[in-house]
């Protein structure tokens, strides 16, 4: 009768227990929670320098293209706001821009004349494909400046889609 190894099954299972361990790790719990799907919303964008069109009804979410710490004059009335930041591609993504617009939100925030309406901040960014990890990290790092239950979105580009990119 042959026996097997002992020493040699001994070795197998700590290579599977290291394998095992090391997926857990890398699939470990992260601090931001995936989001939950909403209900659609009837809203519109106001981009900076355009007057708004005078509309017939409230919208329920209006996205206003902010620059610094003060909101447009004249905005129509909405249920909620979203803070839109445009970042020109030429711009570098640092951690003293993230900081900045996190300042710059709070500020948004705290306006009189929202009443608590603000529910978040848009980034407009048109980052280029190759650098999609980039872009995340920074974002990350946004996320966990601004203020907890603020909403952070993006505009995105179709490329990001393709096969092959960080996305896609």
């Amino acid at each position: 009768m042959v026996f097997p190894n002992v020493k040699a099954i001994a070795a197998i299972a700590a290579i599977g227990a290291s394998i095992l361990l090391a997926c857990a790790f890398t699939l470990r719990y992260e601090k931001i929670l995936p989001k939950q799907p909403e209900p659609w919303k009837l809203g519109y964008w106001l981009w900076a320098g355009d007057r708004p069109v005078a509309s017939p009804y409230t919208p329920q979410i209006l996205y206003v293209q902010v620059q610094g710490e003060q909101w447009p004059k004249g905005l129509p009335q909405a249920q909620s706001y979203i803070a839109v930041r445009r970042i020109e591609p030429n711009q570098e993504l640092t951690p003293g821009l993230a900081s900045r617009l996190s300042q710059e939100y709070r500020a948004l925030q705290h306006d009189s004349e929202m009443q608590g309406r603000l529910a978040g901040l848009q980034i407009d960014y048109d980052s280029p494909t190759g650098s999609l990890k980039c872009y995340g990290r920074f974002l990350t790092r946004v996320r966990e400046e601004l203020p907890a239950g603020a909403q952070l979105s993006i505009t995105a580009l179709l490329d990001w889609f393709t096969p092959g990119t960080a996305v896609g």
